[in-house]
């Protein structure tokens, strides 16, 4: 009885595709500004096509980083910029994301501070002047 029943747990999971361990997923890279005033300025380099590219996002604007669906284990380091008034101030640390499926990067804002999260990290903002 244990034996049909492991048999039918192995099935499912090999149904649902969760039995083969497989490395990681192919992806797009996005960015999510949810602030309401700041916008966000991304330069990195775009694996697929090996240019810098540079994308702005406005307050409440979700927009895609890369252009095509990039291999999974790719990892892209964005450099962010950020206006909060007249010009774009760099910030300090650039951030590294891995490619495991679709990766949305979020930047937030909580009382004066401004941050950054993708997946489970979350890094502040330090702005240079």
């Amino acid at each position: 009885m244990r034996r049909t029943l492991w048999l039918w747990a192995v099935l499912y999971a090999l149904a649902c595709g969760q039995g083969t361990p497989g490395g990681p997923l192919d992806g797009r890279v996005y960015f999510f500004n949810n602030t309401d005033q700041g916008y966000f300025r991304i330069t990195f380099i775009d694996p697929s096509t090996l240019e810098e590219r540079i994308v702005e996002v406005g307050p409440g604007e979700t927009k895609e980083l890369t252009w095509e669906i990039v291999p999974g284990g790719t990892v892209v380091t964005l450099k962010i910029f950020f206006r909060y008034g007249i010009d774009y101030t760099p910030t300090e640390p650039e951030l590294s994301v891995t490619v495991d499926g679709n990766v949305t990067v979020v930047g937030l804002r909580r009382g004066e501070d401004f941050f950054v999260r993708a997946g489970d990290r979350e890094i502040e903002l330090i702005m240079w002047h």
